[in-house]
């Protein structure tokens, strides 16, 4: 790189800095040079993603390092108000997550659907990352905008171990989403045979979807082999 040349200056996609694409390529010696010339590590793709954002997407933990020696705002939001920890999360990026909540990352911070890195771990079915975020004291009651509690993204995705923990924590069994869908409903949706474990944490059988439909009537509308279950829960 010469002496003169504008660690400013964007590449043919106007969004994209030159850190950007460095970043992109994996070129830590590129990445250190522009950031000790000054580079911008706030500045925004088209995404409102900073290259910090792009480098946890891409995953290489020398170059995430870096930035956030250069000074990189580990709380910068995209458009979408997702954050690195979002983003480390979706990426199944252990280590990088452990270094941002080691530097104060906000373990609660939401996007603008409501979601947090938890939601993401959880849809994602990470339990190496849900173990790490529970442990630097995620919230593990918080809800999506559509009124989607963690026990939901559990029960749909069929994570055991996870429904387990997250009612042993308070998770409220009966939270419904503004459509009324409880977590019961949902797990009968999917068929999930595992359906049994969140029955015998007091799940109410009897309460309704917005259409009117019950637990039950989940059952039988889609022959579910867990009517059994349920029936015999509401006796």
């Amino acid at each position: 790189m010469s002496k003169d040349a504008n660690v400013y200056s964007e590449s043919q996609n106007p969004a994209y800095t030159p850190l950007h694409i460095a970043v992109m390529n994996c070129k830590i010696e590129t990445v250190k040079t522009l950031t000790d010339r000054g580079a911008d590590v706030h500045a925004k793709d088209g995404n409102g993603r900073t290259a910090l954002h792009l480098a946890i997407q891409m995953r290489p933990k020398d170059i995430v390092q870096v930035l956030v020696e250069h000074g990189a705002d580990i709380r910068f939001k995209t458009w979408w108000n997702e954050t690195p920890l979002h983003f480390a999360a979706r990426a199944g990026a252990k280590e990088i997550c452990k270094l941002l909540l080691e530097r104060r990352a906000d373990v609660d911070a939401h996007s603008e659907e409501g979601e947090t890195a938890l939601h993401l771990a959880i849809q994602w079915e990470d339990e190496d990352i849900i173990q790490i975020l529970v442990e630097h004291s995620a919230d593990v009651k918080l809800k999506t905008e559509t009124g989607e509690t963690l026990l939901h993204f559990a029960a749909r995705a069929e994570v055991k171990e996870i429904c387990k923990l997250l009612l042993e924590r308070g998770v409220d069994v009966d939270a419904q989403t503004e459509e009324g869908e409880t977590a019961l409903h949902l797990a009968i949706q999917q068929e999930h045979r595992d359906i049994i474990q969140i029955v015998e944490h007091g799940a109410d059988v009897n309460l309704k979807m917005e259409g009117g439909e019950t637990p039950p009537f989940c059952c039988v509308s889609r022959t579910s082999r867990n009517l059994q279950v349920v029936t015999r829960k509401r006796s």
